[in-house]
């Protein structure tokens, strides 16, 4: 018996999961397919969408994109789901040999995954139980590993799509056009997954310049992001809903903020002087208890985009900084900063700071204390 085991986030799962998949079928002499999604990556964070989701999701591309007697050799596997902490593949292969003795074992991966095949644990074993088959993106990635072991390339060249370039699109409110099957599209957009029920709910209830300019700060967070070494998700996530307190009128700010004691540097203060500075510790209220934001890192750029603080992590400065420079800003200026933010974000940082004490200071408006703070610590 010949068994292909596929393991993978598929967070979402897209057009080149299955396609490779496709390829395998066609070209191994398959009996069963397992299809492996991974609960707790070793390697990874945890993904976005429940292990649930995602195999709905996996049901869903599949059934679109494999033919009848394809598809009646695959099955999804919950395996992963029943353990307690990271799987490594080693061990899922140990239980695939305990359910299949003696049975000839595969292991499909993509091209780019074989170049970093010997960080795997204990890979060593993996190449001995059971024979590579691998889908080549650009070339043949890995070639010096598949010179000494059991390698097949499956023909052609395949799709170098992302799950991670997917789930940034999301949240850049980009389209996926081609990289994700038409069924699994569907449910993402049902289901609200990777941003889009965030996106929705923005684009109801924002004007429509603020939901356009929120879209800006995703998309200068998420460039900013990958420049200077950040997550780019947690970038366009934390620019994505940087604004949502702005959902709100001044009035019903103001009662918001007090109805759920939100914490600001001096909020009475604020609300009599200044109220629409409380949007950025609203906007993180409602983005932990109302748009299910777990995330502190998260939590900490949204609340800080606007004041900024006397402490500030290399996400909090990217969105300082992207909010004031992206690319629908039309003062004088912007497109300087935007430059600046590429070069150092420290810089961008002193540069957005002492902007905006000057804007305040020639328009007759109050300044913040922990402004004034800011500028000294950093000028």
């Amino acid at each position: 018996m010949n068994i292909l085991i596929y393991g993978g986030s598929f967070d979402p799962p897209h057009t080149g999961h299955f396609e490779l998949l496709g390829a395998a079928l066609r070209e191994i002499p398959v009996d069963r397919a397992y299809i492996l999604p991974s609960a707790r990556p070793a390697h990874k964070r945890l993904p976005w969408a429940s292990f649930d989701e995602r195999a709905r999701m996996l049901r869903a591309g599949l059934a679109g994109r494999l033919a009848g007697p394809m598809l009646k050799k695959v099955r999804l596997s919950g395996y992963e789901k029943t353990r307690r902490g990271p799987v490594y593949t080693y061990q899922a292969l140990a239980h695939f040999r305990r359910l299949h003795p003696g049975a000839r074992f595969y292991l499909l991966i993509g091209g780019d995954q074989l170049g970093a095949f010997t960080t795997w644990k204990k890979y060593r074993r993996l190449l001995s139980q059971a024979t590579l088959v691998v889908g080549a993106r650009r070339g043949k990635d890995g070639a010096a590993l598949a010179a000494k072991a059991k390698v097949i390339w499956l023909k052609g060249v395949f799709p170098a799509i992302s799950s991670s370039e997917i789930r940034l699109a999301f949240l850049r409110g980009e389209k996926t056009a081609g990289k994700i099957p038409a069924a699994v599209l569907r449910r993402i957009e049902r289901r609200g997954l990777y941003g889009l029920a965030w996106l929705n709910r923005l684009r109801r209830r924002l004007n429509a310049g603020r939901f356009a300019h929120v879209l800006q700060v995703a998309r200068l967070a998420g460039s900013l992001a990958e420049r200077h070494g950040a997550d780019l998700e947690k970038a366009a996530a934390a620019a994505l809903l940087h604004d949502a307190g702005r959902s709100l009128t001044l009035p019903r700010m103001i009662a918001y903020a007090r109805r759920h004691k939100i914490k600001a540097p001096l909020k009475e203060e604020v609300i009599a002087r200044c109220p629409i500075l409380l949007h950025a510790y609203v906007g993180a209220h409602m983005a932990e208890t109302e748009m299910g934001v777990s995330d502190p890192e998260i939590l900490s750029a949204i609340r800080r985009h606007s004041l900024g603080d006397l402490r500030m992590s290399p996400l909090d400065k990217i969105i300082f900084v992207a909010d004031a420079a992206s690319e629908d800003r039309a003062f004088a200026g912007a497109a300087r900063l935007r430059k600046i933010a590429f070069q150092n974000i420290d810089r961008a940082m002193r540069e957005t700071v002492r902007m905006k004490l000057a804007y305040v200071k020639s328009r007759g408006g109050w300044i913040h204390p922990l402004g004034k703070k800011l500028w000294r610590k950093i000028r």
